[in-house]
């Protein structure tokens, strides 16, 4: 018999105390169009449900500036710990990179 799937889940007990709870703080939803627009009103009418399942705010905030390269460029830049989201037109993910390629927001 094979006792590995068994005790498998006994060695990775000890990991769970360096387990965080995530998130411990509000989390910021950059939306890269234009304030007052679809994606906008989308958005914010499910913000409210949706910072119910964490248990903490999630702060939207609109950067649409430069063809949404400005809201990409901020996510970009964030710290690298989940609390930065973003929301954004296909045209950022899509055309972007492929008209800007050396863009930082296309640096890996």
């Amino acid at each position: 018999m094979n006792s590995l799937p068994g005790g498998a889940p006994l060695g990775l007990a000890p990991f769970a105390v360096f387990a965080d709870t995530y998130p411990k703080r509000p989390i910021s939803l950059i939306i890269g169009t234009p304030p007052c627009g679809s994606v906008d009103f989308g958005v914010r009418v499910l913000t409210r449900p949706l910072s119910e399942i964490p248990g903490v705010p999630i702060i939207v905030e609109n950067k649409s500036v430069a063809t949404v390269v400005i809201g990409s460029e901020c996510v970009v830049r964030a710290p690298p710990d989940g609390y930065t989201l973003v929301v954004n037109a296909p045209s950022a993910v899509l055309i972007g990179p492929q008209i800007m390629p050396t863009h930082s927001f296309n640096s890996p």
